[in-house]
């Protein structure tokens, strides 16, 4: 069975959302459960891990200086790592808000419907709209593991230093956090009509990610998505 999400409650209770539940909960309309589902499919595959927090410690010697730091933020957090996973959030993000199956002609494009979007939460990512973090650090990290255009990943700074030409991880993934939340509040909310033209664009990319699992009738399904009216189906 294909899972739309899954994922451990706050009872540590295991969760799992098949692509069944979700067109059941499109079928009632049930923007609650959809919109939880989206939550913990994204949150729980591109940002849960760079927010573990543990309190074990041990001694590190920098510069002949004995420092007692965090052993999980010194050794196994990679502000590289936290950049990829935001760039590949970020597209997958861009496909909610324009109801696309794949991204579709440049990519820079969907990167900048989402920095667009930033502007109506007042987040600060919007900074990077326009800005070179597509082509520079996306490309660069998940096609050569490195960043071009003389970009430094930092995790310690400002959100972006023009000067050093460097990018925050730590405060970058925060604050991606924050958007993811502030869009799930947004499906949630009563102003937020179910055949607005967020949740319109937000059921579509669902349906292609059901679609994209069903191995016999896929063409079927997915000619449904294109050419009927979605909002009813």
């Amino acid at each position: 069975m294909t899972l739309f999400a899954r994922y451990y409650d706050q009872t540590s209770t295991l969760q799992e959302v098949s692509m069944s539940h979700l067109e059941l909960f499109i079928s009632k309309k049930n923007k609650n459960e959809i919109s939880n589902s989206i939550y913990h499919r994204l949150y729980d595959r591109f940002l849960k891990p760079f927010f573990y927090k543990n309190d074990i410690t041990k001694n590190y010697q920098k510069s002949n200086e004995i420092h007692c730091q965090n052993i999980f933020n010194s050794e196994y957090k990679s502000g590289f790592l936290m950049m990829a996973s935001s760039c590949l959030l970020i597209e997958t993000i861009s496909a909610f808000l324009m109801g696309n199956d794949k991204t579709i002609g440049e990519g820079k494009q969907s990167f900048n419907v989402f920095f667009d979007k930033c502007k109506n939460y007042q987040n600060e990512l919007v900074t990077f709209k326009n800005g070179e973090i597509y082509k520079n650090i996306r490309n660069g990290i998940l096609h050569q593991g490195e960043t071009y255009g003389s970009f430094i990943i930092k995790r310690t700074g400002k959100l972006f230093d023009e000067k050093e030409n460097s990018v925050n991880a730590t405060k970058f993934i925060e604050h991606l956090k924050d958007f993811l939340d502030k869009y799930i509040e947004e499906l949630k909310s009563e102003k937020c009509e179910w055949d607005s033209e967020l949740w319109d664009n937000c059921r579509r990319k669902v349906r292609f990610i059901i679609a994209n699992t069903k191995k016999n009738d896929n063409n079927t399904y997915r000619a449904r998505i294109k050419h009927k009216d979605f909002r009813v189906f």
